[in-house]
């Protein structure tokens, strides 16, 4: 097959999947933000923990 008749083709791909590739990016976003506020959550989970643990150590435990 020519070069040119692959890149051709693989433009023809590409407009025609366009959608789908704006679908796909949309859907990374939005698992990128859900990660974001996940590590948010979990990063305040492990510092209450972490601030619970050192008051025990030091002061025992809080009444």
């Amino acid at each position: 097959m020519p070069l040119l008749f692959i890149f051709k083709e693989m433009r023809h791909f590409v407009a025609n999947n366009a959608i789908m590739f704006e679908k796909i990016n949309a859907i990374e976003l939005k698992q990128l933000e859900y990660q974001k506020y996940t590590d948010e959550k979990f990063c305040r989970i492990f510092e209450y923990m972490y601030k619970t643990i050192i008051w025990e150590v030091f002061y025992g435990k809080k009444n």
